[in-house]
């Protein structure tokens, strides 16, 4: 058993793993063995360690992906929506969705996905809602409707396919509901 010779990583989305899969399901593949992770930030995205490196050993710096919450939810009847996905954003994810909850019952919303943040929050249309994606520098921006269910709560699938093209990509999501 090798579990000593290799760096592994839990988390609450799909339990142990080693670094090295963990890497190759981000399209980062034909890295050496990663042996040990000496340090982990407090969030578990940033992990520093040792790896084999040719004949003798080299240091590494993994920065993992991760969600990462930015604007404020707008209180509604039954609170402030919040906005999680159901796993770590990971290539090749093809069950990877986002949630929101919060949201008026068995109501009509809209998801938003785009590739450049608004951090402050402007509102654009002048409808009384931020809009934390900016909508003149995303270079990519989708749309889809959403629709809750009796508890307030939506899920919107987005499947991540396994392509290079989306190593490294940020993508900013956003949800708003009609009261």
């Amino acid at each position: 058993l090798m579990l000593a010779r290799e760096a592994w990583m839990w988390t609450k989305y799909d339990g142990l793993k080693t670094l090295n899969s963990r890497l190759a399901a981000f399209g980062m593949t034909g890295i050496p063995s990663l042996f040990t992770a000496t340090n982990v930030s407090d969030d578990g995205t940033v992990i520093v360690g040792q790896a084999a490196a040719g004949l003798g050993y080299g240091g590494y710096i993994v920065r993992l992906p991760s969600l990462e919450p930015y604007g404020t939810g707008t209180p509604g009847c039954i609170g402030t929506p919040v906005l999680t996905g159901n796993s770590l954003p990971f290539l090749g994810s093809p069950t990877y969705a986002v949630q929101s909850t919060n949201a008026p019952s068995n109501s009509t919303g809209l998801w938003m996905v785009g590739s450049a943040a608004d951090k402050v929050g402007s509102d654009p249309f002048n409808i009384g809602a931020p809009f934390y994606i900016n909508l003149l520098a995303s270079a990519e921006f989708l749309t889809f409707n959403a629709m809750s269910d009796a508890t307030g709560s939506a899920t919107c699938s987005a499947p991540i396919p396994s392509s290079p093209f989306f190593v490294g990509r940020t993508y900013y999501a956003q949800v708003i509901w009609f009261w």
